[in-house]
This record gives structure tokens, sequence and C-alpha cells, in this order.
């Protein structure tokens, strides 16, 4: 997790703990924890495909005097007879409390309407359940990204500034204000690289506000190769 400074507050909104099976480490209590530490006032969990974690974040962020935000990294893709395995991801929040009703019936629909190898939201789900709700753009699995870029399901041959453009244009008609450019901060990465320009002129060109965010899935950075261990 980055640190507070004095010049800026940073809440990690894009947050993994154990309850993203197979991909995060560590039970909420221990990120609050270090969220503590190292000085943050708020902390979300956005498991994957699921809402296991909130009770326990919320009990651990209110001993720690830390904001508990809550939310999903949904899997999203087309349903019915267009349903296929390969799935994007994005990051959702809630804003309100009308807004966590809506992520809980939003996440109850994609297992109850929408579970095709994993429970996945369409445009359909997200545009019923909108109200009160945050949406990021997503991490390097989400269909901007990969639009932008390639990964998952677009080639490198067939992603392009013009076709994230379209991408981000859709989700906004969709969301409207709630609809957030993701950006993440992994300068090793040479597809994050490639992408942050173009997500940023996306964003000033169709008027839609940055969030920058970690995609954390540990603690510390010891914690990676359990993290790793677990995805294998």
């Amino acid at each position: 997790m980055p640190q507070r400074t004095k010049e800026m507050t940073f809440a990690s909104l894009h947050h993994h703990t154990t309850f993203s099976y197979g991909d995060g480490y560590a039970l909420p209590s221990a990120h609050v924890r270090r969220a503590e530490e190292i000085g943050l006032t708020a902390l979300a969990a956005t498991e994957h495909g699921n809402i296991s974690s909130h009770v326990q974040l919320e009990s651990a962020a209110k001993k720690a005097g830390i904001k508990p935000l809550f939310g999903v990294e949904l899997y999203t893709g087309e349903l019915g007879e267009n349903a296929t395995q390969r799935k994007n991801h994005l990051t959702v929040l809630a804003e309100n409390q009308e807004g966590y009703g809506n992520l809980l019936r939003l996440v109850s629909s994609t297992y109850s309407e929408g579970f095709h190898y994993e429970p996945t939201a369409d445009g359909a789900m997200l545009d019923r359940y909108k109200d009160g709700l945050v949406v990021l753009s997503g991490c390097q699995g989400s269909a901007l990204f990969t639009a932008a870029v390639g990964g998952k399901h677009v080639a490198e041959g067939d992603a392009s500034f013009a076709r994230a453009r379209r991408v981000a244009s859709q989700f906004k008609r969709t969301l409207g204000e709630r609809y957030y450019i993701e950006v993440q901060a992994f300068p090793e990465l040479e597809k994050t690289n490639q992408a942050n320009p173009m997500l940023a002129r996306i964003a000033e060109e169709l008027n839609i506000p940055l969030v920058v965010t970690f995609d954390c899935h540990y603690t510390i950075p010891e914690e990676k190769e359990m993290q790793k261990i677990l995805k294998d």
C-alpha cells in the first residue's frame, strides 16, 4: 500500500484480501492494521465477484478509526445466447446506503441471472442497479484497458486509442457521472506505461474523471510470493 504524505491523502479503492479466493492474501483485519500503520484514513474491499469480506472489514476498520469502503471487482461480459467464458473486470464501489443496497442486488444478480463460469454482470445489470454506485473502469483485465493495448481476448493488433475511446463512451452513456477512468501506477509493466497516456487523453476528451489505484492483493512486499503461490 502506498503511504499517505502531507501533500496527498490516498485511499486504496481497488483492494483484495484473502476473500478474493486464490488471488489475495491476509484477512481484512491485517489489511486494516497495515492501513493504520501507514496512515491511511479509508480502505475499500473489492473482492473478485463477491462481497464476503465486508463484515470483517467494517468491524476491523471501526476499531482502527478507518473509514470502510464497500465494493466488488465484477466479472463482466455478454450473457444469454452470446455468453462467453472470456470476462473483463470492473471496479464498483457503493457511494451511499442506496448504493450499497444496489451493490448487493447487483452481486446477487451476477449469481442468480448471470452465472456463466463466473458470476457475471452485463450492461443491462449495471444500468438497472447503477444508482448510488461509483464505477471505475478497472485494471489490466478491464474492457477499457484491453481495448487500448490488448490482452485477454483482444489481440494487440486490434487494440487502439480509437477502440478504447469507444469503450469509454459506451460506459459513460450507461453510467454518466458515475463512471471514472482508472489508471494504475505500475511503471515496471510495459502495458501500463502504454495504456496510461491513452486513458488520460480519453478522460480529458470525454470529460471523465481519473482515479489512481494500486490493485493491492497483500499488505507488505514480502507477501508477494505467497500471493503468487495462491494464484498457481
